[in-house]
């Protein structure tokens, strides 16, 4: 039976269920271990936390699941955690430290309800969901669409002109391979969207569609399967942030917006004072990318100063880069980088190409 409410088109999921008799006005309420980590989770647990608070019949405890933090950084000195964490504690929701499989095993101890997980970045485990009545993950696209690490990239890259977020089952043994509850409608994406804006957007209809999917229990039984084809999204590869030149402005603006800072070679011919002759071609970071005018005449990955940008020829136009960086060298502004070129590069033409 097809439910529609607040827009979204319900699709229950299939899960294993167990039934519990008592006597109290909270017997049903869901105990919750939320598993997360980043800024696209923790909507999903604000609108969760709010609903707890607001219908305590609805859910009794809510604790986060969350990875150890991690030492980064030079020497490994700076402890790193995952942005939700804060929030968590911001809000006094409890944190539960659990990242290896026996760790989230050992939490069936503490008789959760359901599960939720919203970008852990970690199966979770067999056994752990077995021993849980309900299970529940908020994914980025319309499902089976993009199943995989990367859908937001995915969708971008390929210049898709929507996207959605699928609420689903977690699978015992592979991601995004649960029965699907809900989706919602399709979302437009924006000719200028980034990965940031998408992603923040995502995440507000996600939280929304995930407490409606909890309020109206249409995860208890479901009956509705997917309109959209299967496909996979890889996660996302250094590679991927190469640039070809022979491709439109439009591509590249897009796969910076996507991807961040590319990077494109530059042939170096160097000779130094008693040593030998160093040629080779050496990558090339661009950051503060634009869209830009001007340099009709040279051919795909030909540069130019134009201002305070190095200009790039692209396959139907140009792209301005602000800053770059040499392989080697510190990250420079595009006038020191064009006077500096040179003495770094050599006699050696203007042009960016791929790896050679």
């Amino acid at each position: 039976m097809l439910s529609l409410q607040s827009g979204y088109a319900l699709r229950p999921l299939l899960c294993h269920t167990r039934h519990f008799s008592t006597s109290s006005p909270f017997s049903n309420a869901l105990k919750v271990a939320f598993f997360g980590s980043d800024e696209f989770s923790i909507q999903s647990l604000r609108r969760l936390h709010e609903a707890s608070k607001q219908s305590p019949g609805l859910i009794s405890h809510i604790d986060l699941i969350a990875k150890h933090p991690k030492a980064t950084g030079r020497d490994l000195k700076t402890i790193s955690d995952v942005p939700i964490v804060s929030f968590a504690q911001d809000n006094h929701i409890n944190v539960i430290r659990a990242e290896s499989t026996s760790e989230i095993n050992d939490l069936v101890a503490n008789n959760y309800t359901m599960a939720i997980a919203v970008s852990y970045g970690k199966l979770i485990p067999k056994k752990f969901l077995s021993a849980i009545p309900y299970s529940l993950n908020v994914h980025p696209s319309l499902l089976p669409r993009y199943s995989g690490a990367s859908p937001l990239q995915f969708a971008l890259l390929n210049h898709d002109t929507h996207t959605g977020v699928t609420v689903q089952t977690l699978h015992p043994t592979e991601f995004d391979r649960g029965e699907i509850v809900a989706q919602t409608p399709e979302i437009p994406i924006a000719a200028d969207e980034t990965l940031t804006s998408l992603r923040d957007r995502l995440a507000v209809e996600g939280a929304k569609l995930l407490v409606q999917v909890v309020k109206d229990g249409s995860y208890k039984d479901p009956q509705l399967s997917s309109k959209y084809e299967y496909s996979y999204a890889s996660k996302i590869t250094p590679q991927m942030a190469e640039i070809d030149w022979g491709k439109s402005t439009r591509d590249i603006i897009r796969q910076y917006n996507t991807l961040g800072p590319l990077h494109t070679f530059k042939e170096i011919k160097i000779k130094k004072r008693r040593k030998p002759l160093v040629h080779e071609w050496r990558r090339v970071i661009l950051s503060d990318i634009s869209d830009a005018k001007g340099i009709e005449d040279k051919q795909p990955g030909e540069f130019e100063l134009g201002g305070d940008q190095i200009i790039i020829k692209t396959s139907d136009g140009a792209i301005a880069a602000k800053y770059l960086q040499l392989e080697f060298e510190k990250k420079e502004e595009a006038m020191k980088f064009w006077s500096g070129l040179p003495k770094k590069a050599g006699d050696t033409p203007y042009v960016f190409t791929q790896k050679q």
